[in-house]
């Protein structure tokens, strides 16, 4: 009598999952492959904190202008369309947002984690046909 009940409830406890989008099944809308041939900006003072179980990363615009229609790249590979960055805004973003060009996110940390995630040695912000180099800001444990 167990069995069934045990049956009963996984089914209830998938159905759940699966209407609430825990379980995502299908393609992820993929970003635009990275464009290599933009014209190289400076370094901008921006930096890009990446904490330390690597499930978020943090911008903050210390730069005295803001930035319209941007795109973060990662690695020169994963990538995310966001809003304008305003001068002195801080904003977190969570790496598994991040987007390659078929649509596979970016492997994040964290408990749940499936695989290691990537180290991040390069962040860069595409924003008016130009690429500008990021400050990469470690955890304490790395």
């Amino acid at each position: 009598m167990r069995i069934p009940a045990l049956v009963v409830g996984l089914a209830i406890a998938c159905g759940c999952c699966a209407g609430c989008g825990v379980l995502q099944l299908g393609r992820l809308p993929a970003s635009d492959p990275y464009p290599a041939a933009l014209e190289k900006g400076p370094t901008l003072d921006v930096q890009v904190a990446v904490d330390r179980e690597q499930v978020s990363v943090t911008l903050t615009n210390t730069t005295a202008r803001s930035f319209e229609d941007t795109t973060i790249w990662l690695n020169a590979w994963y990538a995310f369309d966001m809003r304008p960055l305003a001068i002195g805004e801080t904003r977190r973003i969570r790496i598994s947002r991040f987007r390659d060009k078929f649509g596979d996110r970016m492997p994040a940390g964290g408990f749940f984690a499936t695989q290691r995630p990537k180290p991040i040695v390069l962040a860069e912000l595409e924003s008016d046909g130009v690429m500008y180099g990021l400050i990469v800001v470690r955890g304490e444990s790395d």
